[in-house]
């Protein structure tokens, strides 16, 4: 009898995993309870397989309207769970399956009490549509379906509202920013009113998450001109209006159905004709990259204004102890990833965090501090200019270390800031620039100043930079070397003679070097470098030319291209080394006075 259960399982998870409901629709209507029988070691019903492949869609609609026939099967299958509690549902947000999704809410007599349905940690699939973060349709289909009962103003079930605080923060960590500002706005008590760890994981995401803001998004000259004169219209989609009373749940979910099948036809359908009509696609080849920078507007904007929100209940929240506690971890996350607009938005809101101290790895710090250390430029030049009693901060020596600002500026950068910018040698560079700006800064005594290890900040900087220092030597060398290289064989084809300047191989390379001496020669040599490499072709092709006047003229021109790509290539890689090199060199400084006029 095992054998043949293990046989009959094995055949119908197979038609399941193909989408061949006719393989087993007669085993089916003979054993009507097999299609809601567990089938594998996980406990997953037939119909949790089918939802789970996201393929199966076939097996998914005649199953549901075989079980429809018998109220008991259908709500079992609806109902039942695999080991870690899941549902269907929760099989279909995991995977982003909508087809399915809307089917199984289509044929539950509960959709609400379904979505709504917690696993053995927990997690509803709503929460799990906005966890996975696999598709916005799902979340936005599921919240709309389900907000009337999340509504605080809810007396049937206050308990639900609970759902709310992880479901902003999910959300949020999904980029589902819409999403997010409607649960703000609409149950704003019910999201934030309640503990203090809904809005601190809030703004904490927020904090940890640069890329949804402005400054976490390098843009190139047209794309800024592009994104500055496009104007965003911030309302949200009429999908996001709650279910009101009047709507029924099942109704609501046949007419998502409905509306959902109706769009990937007509997608489907704009698919093929386009292809067939060359203007269209050139259209949606120019507009393309319009509608993803308004897009990208769109979404900076709608973080801006969820920040806002939610630092304003924060404050309303009235406990000081609370908030202050609240807004000095999110800032110390803010400082570690350079995310100004939250820090911006935190100190505006409650402005004595300024004076306030960031607690990390048990190490009371100062913001200015932190900003020092994870050489976040753009946050010390806001903190810089906003924080009038800076002096004094800075010129504080902490008592358990013996070391003042200036041996947190010696210190190696982290990682992921230091490699910002290209090459170990710009990398000492950027080095020596921050401390140098600590270094006049500080009160003269400080610089001096020993730490419980009896070093100064001086001879911490050299410690720190032992390795980055003789990384930097090899890599200005082999710089310089390649290029020599290609010198030597230009001065050679073109005049027959080696000529070779001092002074770039040879220099002595010491850390003030760095900062201005040797970035200075490299850019030297690589400006004359590409100087003769534009006169040696110039030279080259009027020579052929004259040479081939009365000759082979058809072959000057061929030739000239062929010999050319070599050089070119070589100019198009070293060319942005020298950008780089000029602009970190005599161009702005990376400390910039960017936010004063935002503070007056």
């Amino acid at each position: 009898m095992v054998y043949e259960s293990q046989e009959i399982d094995i055949k119908i998870y197979n038609a399941v995993i193909r989408d061949k409901w006719d393989f087993v629709s007669k085993i089916f209507q003979e054993k009507p309870e097999l299609q809601i029988k567990p089938i594998s070691w996980r406990l997953e019903t037939p119909l949790m397989i089918a939802v789970g492949t996201n393929q199966s869609h076939d097996f998914v609609r005649n199953l549901l309207q075989s079980l429809n026939n018998d109220h008991d099967l259908i709500n079992c299958a609806m109902e039942a769970k695999n080991d870690e509690g899941d549902t269907a549902l929760h099989y279909a947000t995991k995977v982003g399956n909508m087809i399915d999704a809307i089917l199984l809410l289509t044929y539950s007599s509960k959709p609400e009490e379904m979505a709504l349905q917690k696993n053995r940690d927990g997690t509803t699939a709503l929460l799990y549509a906005a966890r996975c973060g696999r598709k916005k349709e799902m979340l936005v289909y599921l919240y709309s379906l389900t907000s009337v009962f999340l509504n605080p103003l809810n007396s049937r079930n206050p308990t639900r509202t609970l759902f709310l605080g992880p479901l902003l923060t999910n959300a949020i960590d999904a980029g589902f920013l819409d999403v997010a500002l409607n649960l703000v706005e609409a149950y704003s008590k019910g999201v934030l009113g309640g503990t203090l760890y809904d809005s601190q994981k809030s703004l904490s995401v927020l904090a940890g998450k640069p890329e949804l803001f402005y400054s976490g998004k390098k843009l190139g000259f047209w794309r800024r001109l592009i994104y500055n004169s496009l104007h965003v219209d911030e309302k949200r989609s009429k999908l996001m209006t709650p279910v009101d009373e009047k709507t029924t749940s099942k109704r609501y979910a046949h007419d998502m159905e409905t509306a959902y099948t109706a769009k990937e036809f007509s997608n489907y359908n704009y698919k093929r004709t386009s292809a067939t009509t060359g203007i269209k696609r050139m259209f949606q080849y120019l507009a393309s990259p319009i509608k993803g920078i308004y897009d990208l507007k769109l979404t900076h904007k709608q973080s801006h204004h969820l920040l806002n929100c939610i630092c304003k209940m924060v404050i309303e929240k009235g406990d000081q102890d609370i908030v202050s506690a609240l807004f000095v971890s999110t800032v110390n996350k803010a400082v570690e990833y350079a995310n100004y607009e939250v820090l911006k938005e935190c100190i505006l809101t409650y402005p004595s965090i300024m004076w306030s101290v960031s607690w990390s790895d048990f190490e009371h710090r100062h913001i200015f501090y932190e900003a020092i250390k994870q050489r976040q430029e753009q946050v010390y030049d806001l903190v810089k200019e906003m924080n009038s009693y800076k002096g004094v901060v800075l010129n504080h020596t902490d008592e358990n270390t013996n070391e003042n600002v200036l041996h947190i500026a010696a210190k190696l950068a982290p990682p992921h800031r230091l490699n910002i910018v290209t090459g170990a040698a710009l990398q000492m560079q950027q080095e020596l620039q921050w401390f140098q700006e600590i270094e006049d800064f500080v009160e003269p005594s400080l610089r001096g100043g020993e730490n419980n290890d009896k070093k100064t900040p001086r001879m911490l900087f050299t410690d720190e930079h032992k390795e980055l220092l003789k990384e930097g030597k090899e890599w200005m060398k082999d710089t310089a070397s390649a290029s020599s290289v290609v010198a030597t064989l230009i001065v050679t084809m073109a005049f027959a003679a080696v000529f070779t300047l001092p002074g770039i191989l040879t220099s002595r390379y010491g850390e003030a070097d760095f900062l201005h001496v040797l970035p200075r020669r490299l850019m030297g040599g690589l400006f004359t470098l590409f100087v003769s490499l534009a006169a040696t072709m110039i030279t080259f092709s009027a020579t052929l030319a004259l040479v081939l006047q009365d000759k082979c003229n058809w072959i000057a021109v061929p030739l000239v291209i062929i010999t050319s790509i070599p050089v070119g290539l070589f100019a198009i890689i070293q060319f942005p080394l020298l950008i780089e090199l000029f602009y970190v060199t005599y161009g702005p400084t990376i400390f910039r006075k960017r936010y004063k006029k935002v503070f007056l």
